[in-house]
């Protein structure tokens, strides 16, 4: 499966990872709206409310290979994830559980993956407000980290991927269009911030698109 199999207007069988957050649910009912499939691997199937036809949990750990063996078996279009793991160490839990996702997907060739990680990695480190960049620097250092090296085992994989970075993340979208850009910020007023909803928008929206196949997105609104 390439890029090019994938149609806009048809249904894929999308796989999961992270649907019960706050991006995800989002993710989830909006693929389902989009008449997708969709399996969720939730590590506990009661966090997410959604109830649809078209949607299967599939309960169990994200890091498990055995798991996600028996899991990806089944045969999915695409997968797409909003994990994330908030800690305070010097350590790479997401980055771990994200390799093993990866290797899962290689074995079954599901080479389609869209990641969320965040403004802040990469070469979009250093981007944003000031506000945004000290908030980057001190509650977010050792996640940003973390979803550095994420970004390199993706990067580093045979999927076709996508990583997409999102501005801070809030609950109800502002006013302003949303703005896409590719390695430094463009040069108009940009409000450092994007919804849940829309960032799960953006994710399908480049689901299916070849042009974002290995590339780093940041997202925000406009100012």
């Amino acid at each position: 499966m390439t890029e090019t199999d994938l149609n806009p207007e048809g249904s894929l069988r999308l796989l999961v990872f992270g649907g019960s957050g706050k991006s995800g649910t989002h993710l989830v009912e909006q693929a389902l709206a989009q008449g997708h499939r969709v399996t969720a691997v939730l590590r506990d199937a009661g966090r997410l409310s959604v109830n649809h036809p078209g949607l299967e949990i599939a309960e169990g750990m994200p890091d498990d290979a055995d798991f996600l063996a028996e899991v990806t078996a089944k045969g999915f279009d695409a997968a797409l994830s909003t994990l994330g793991i908030t800690h305070w160490s010097n350590t790479t839990p997401l980055a771990d559980m994200t390799r093993v996702i990866v290797a899962a997907l290689e074995a079954q060739h599901i080479e389609r993956f869209v990641c969320m990680t965040s403004l802040g990695c990469g070469e979009s480190a250093g981007q944003g407000a000031w506000t945004v960049r000290l908030f980057q620097h001190t509650a977010l250092k050792y996640i940003l980290r973390d979803k550095d090296v994420q970004e390199e085992v993706i990067r580093n994989s045979k999927l076709r991927w996508t990583l997409l970075r999102p501005a801070r993340l809030m609950q109800e979208a502002s006013k302003g269009e949303i703005i896409r850009w590719e390695g430094s910020p463009p040069d108009r007023r940009i409000k450092w911030e994007v919804s849940f909803a829309e960032a799960a928008e953006q994710m399908l929206a480049m689901l299916s698109d070849p042009d974002f196949v290995h590339k780093a997105i940041q997202i925000a609104r406009s100012g």
